[in-house]
Parts: C-alpha cells; structure tokens; sequence
C-alpha cells in the first residue's frame, strides 16, 4: 500500500466580524495577525493556508495550516494510503476557464468541477459533492465585482497518497490568498491526522 506521512502546524481563533460589506481581503489581514501578529504583508510570500467560516452574525472560526512552525500552530502529522476513504468539505470560488478569462460556471455544473478538482488532487470521489453557496464577496474594497464562495462535502477513495498529502498540506485553489482550499477533514472521515505530543 502505497503511502505518505507529512508534518504541518495548524491553529485557529474566533475573530469579530465588522457589520456591514466585508472583503475576503479583510480574512487575509487577519490570517496574517494569526500567523505572525502582524496584518500588512503586501509583499511577502504567504507561508500557509487558511479558511474563515461563519459561526454567527459577528464572529468566523479562523483556521490556519503551515508546513513550519508558527506562535500559536499545534504540531500534527497526517498519514495517507491509497485506497482510505475521505469524508471532507472544501470552500472555494467556483471557477472555470475559457481561452485566457475565468468565469462562474452554471451551478448545476460545481458537483462536476469540484470532483474534477479532487481528482487532480489524488481523491476520487463517490459521488457528486454537495454543494452551498456561503455568499457572495469581492476581493478587496475598491474592486466592485463579487462571485460566490462555495462551500462542497465530498467523500471519496485515495488514489494518489502523495498528491492528496500534498493537497491538504498547500490547498487547491487558486485563491489561496483568500481563504481558499483548504482541506478539512470530517469526524467521520477514516483519514485523520495526529496531534503530536
């Protein structure tokens, strides 16, 4: 059988949520102050992965994941076998690509691109991931254009430990930098990492 272990940090906080229009920008800069303390880093490569999801009107649970240590990161290991089976949830923005421009697919369409996404990613998947739309944003406050963030619960097989390791390690979006990606494991999921002493 054919697997792979990796090490990673991982950490998460409630955060206040302002009222009114927020930016994934804004889940950026506080992802940051989780990571280092400090928010502005405009120019500095991003060291780790990230989600912020809602838990009520005013607060999101922030969960960060870097393969280096980091102030308030606990160390785990996640080990994967080909052939395991993976309950997971994965946020992302739905997108496609047609010549040079990314666009919105139809709705209908997410269950395939997110099982498309997966199998790039080492998990075939059992059966169409369901999926939610958490709301609609724009990237950062001056930037008018917002596209919706979706949330998919997807349970499939390994076929490629070392690329699903790698996966959950790094995170499959293109928009990383915005929360998305991020791999998160079910309770009822037979994979599951290991918190480390």
């Amino acid at each position: 059988m054919t697997q792979t272990t990796v090490a990673y940090y991982e950490a998460s906080a409630v955060v206040t949520v302002p009222s009114g229009p927020v930016t994934l920008d804004y889940f950026h800069k506080l992802a940051w102050r989780l990571f280092d303390g400090d928010g502005d880093h405009r120019h500095t490569q991003r060291p780790f992965i990230f989600r912020s999801e809602r838990i009520d009107e005013d607060r999101n649970l922030l969960t960060l994941r870097a393969s280096e240590p980091f102030s308030a990161g606990v160390p785990y290991t996640l080990t994967v076998a080909n052939g395991l089976s993976v309950c997971c949830d994965l946020m992302t923005v739905p997108t496609r690509r047609r010549e040079k421009l990314r666009y919105t697919p139809s709705r209908a369409t997410w269950p395939d691109l997110y099982a498309d996404l997966m199998a790039r990613n080492g998990l075939t998947v059992d059966a169409p991931p369901l999926t939610s739309v958490l709301g609609y944003y724009t990237d950062k406050p001056a930037h008018t254009h917002k596209f919706p963030v979706a949330n998919s619960w997807i349970t499939g097989q390994v076929t490629d430990a070392a690329a699903f390791a790698r996966a959950y390690c790094t995170g499959v979006s293109r928009r990383k930098g915005y929360g998305m990606g991020l791999i998160l494991l079910s309770t009822q999921s037979v994979l599951q990492s290991q918190q480390v002493a």
